[in-house]
């Protein structure tokens, strides 16, 4: 494996669950997306990192934040699957319907 220098690794201590700082990195995408610079690789500088200070709650309070977090990611990730299925069942009976390999009778209600 290799790996540029454009890397940092944070490791948490005892008060930070590394869940929680998982979430709290994924949250703040958007800030560290908006002060990268370069074109090729956009990079944060590592002095930026250094400075960079989290608040964050009682290490109880970031454990709870950190499993509903994931609850809501086992919940997407299942409703990404029933959604990808509905998808090829989806397809499946366009096929059948337009193909004229299953007929649709007419005048029939449900």
């Amino acid at each position: 494996m290799a790996v540029s220098q454009h890397f940092v690794a944070w490791q948490a201590g005892r008060e930070l669950n590394n869940v929680y700082l998982y979430y709290w990195l994924q949250f703040m995408k958007r800030a560290f997306e908006g002060i990268a610079l370069g074109s090729t690789i956009q990079t944060i500088g590592l002095p930026y990192f250094r400075k960079l200070h989290i608040t964050v709650p009682p290490l109880e309070e970031q454990e709870e934040i950190a499993h509903r977090m994931r609850l809501v990611d086992v919940d997407l990730d299942r409703t990404r699957d029933e959604l990808a299925a509905l998808k090829l069942l989806k397809q499946g009976l366009a096929a059948d319907l337009l193909s004229g390999r299953v007929r649709v009778p007419v005048g029939v209600t449900s």
